[in-house]
């Protein structure tokens, strides 16, 4: 979801022969996408599909969810929704992966997050740098298991949660 130019989608199903991906972003961004689709080759393995991720339907019976820096954009109560919604688009025993900046409790540090942080506050109407904590609790009201977090070398962490049940 907020799949941009596609290009983890792009290289993952290059890496793994037999992977399919489909990528959802605004109608304006998914025409950019189809060109990077085209320019990798990646017609037979990528689709696309737009709209907003937080109001249309976006698909269902997913092994694997990516959310890449989309949930700093909007409010909590608004990303529980969208996260739901993830939720009941993964097949049992899929996963959602969300990948942000992650600010610590402080909401100070790392200083790089405290600049990324000021930069939603001034360029969106409601986003901000989540905590670990937050992540976690947005994860957990929208049902995800097994909750782990994993740093990246670039200064953002993944987060991943598991659909158990249908429920």
């Amino acid at each position: 979801l907020g799949g941009g130019s596609g290009y983890y989608s792009i290289l993952a199903t290059q890496q793994c022969p037999g992977l399919s991906a489909v990528i959802f972003d605004y109608p304006n961004v998914i025409e950019e996408t189809k060109k990077f689709i085209t320019h990798y080759g990646a017609e037979s393995s990528v689709k696309t599909i737009s709209g907003d991720a937080y109001h249309d339907d976006f698909g269902s019976g997913y092994d694997l969810v990516l959310i890449s820096h989309l949930i700093d954009q909007y409010p909590i109560w608004n990303n529980i929704k969208l996260l739901q919604r993830v939720y009941d688009s993964l097949a049992v025993g899929g996963f959602v992966v969300v990948h942000e900046s992650i600010i610590d409790s402080d909401r100070v540090n790392p200083p790089k997050a405290a600049m990324s942080a000021l930069n939603l506050l001034l360029n969106t109407e409601e986003g901000d740098l989540p905590t670990e904590s937050d992540l976690w609790v947005m994860l957990k009201e929208a049902w995800f298991h097994d909750i782990t977090r994993i740093d990246t070398d670039f200064g953002t962490a993944i987060m991943t949660g598991q659909k158990k049940s249908m429920f």
